[in-house]
Order: C-alpha cells, then sequence, then structure tokens
C-alpha cells in the first residue's frame, strides 16, 4: 500500500498508475483536506486516468458541505466516510469500509 502526505505527490502517483510497471491501487481512499491541495483534486487527476476507472473512490473528512460533496460525487467518489474522534474509532470504522469496499469477508488476521 502506498500512501502520499500531499496532493501533489498523490497527483503525480496516479497520472502514472498503470504505465509500466506502476500498480495500479485496489482503492482510492482520499482526505478531503491535503496539504497542497484537496482529494477532488486527485479525484481529477484519477478521472484523467483511464486505468482508475474501475477503482473504488472515497473521501474522507470530519465535514463536508452539500457543494463539496456534489462536486466529489461529480469526480468519481462512490463514498464519504467520516472521521471518528478517537484513533480505535478511526481504525473500526475505515477498516470496516474498506473491507466492504473490497469485499472481503474475512475479518480474522492470517494464522502466523
Amino acid at each position: 500500500m502506498d500512501r502520499y502526505v500531499t496532493a501533489e505527490d498523490a497527483i503525480r502517483a496516479i497520472r502514472l498508475c498503470g504505465v509500466g510497471d506502476s500498480p495500479v491501487p485496489d482503492l482510492l481512499l482520499l482526505d478531503y483536506n491535503l496539504p497542497g491541495g484537496r482529494g477532488v483534486d486527485i479525484l481529477a487527476a484519477a478521472a484523467g486516468n483511464s486505468v482508475l476507472d474501475r477503482v473504488p473512490k472515497v473521501i474522507l473528512s470530519s465535514f463536508l458541505s452539500s457543494s463539496e460533496m456534489e462536486e466529489a460525487i461529480s469526480m468519481g467518489a462512490i463514498r464519504f466516510l467520516e472521521k471518528p474522534a478517537t484513533l480505535q474509532e478511526f481504525v473500526d470504522s475505515i477498516g470496516t469500509n474498506v473491507r466492504q469496499l473490497l469485499g472481503i469477508t474475512n475479518t480474522q488476521p492470517p494464522a502466523a
């Protein structure tokens, strides 16, 4: 799993997805507000790369206005996740949603 800190880094990676041996992600989980941009900027870049058409795109935020949600939907977001208040709630909520989006039914950790 790759992780990018700034919008610029993520946009650069999105443009390269599927080029040569550059991997295609199973899911784009994007914070709405990022250093150097917004999650919708990354969604716009993803819309320009047809390799990512079938990749689920999710926006994570503590609050979005209806116009921000509409903009994200128009750029390809299929779900919005509210940031929970505590780390444990975050892990539980995001983990459940990611497993659902990826069709993962086994919630038990792999055997050692």
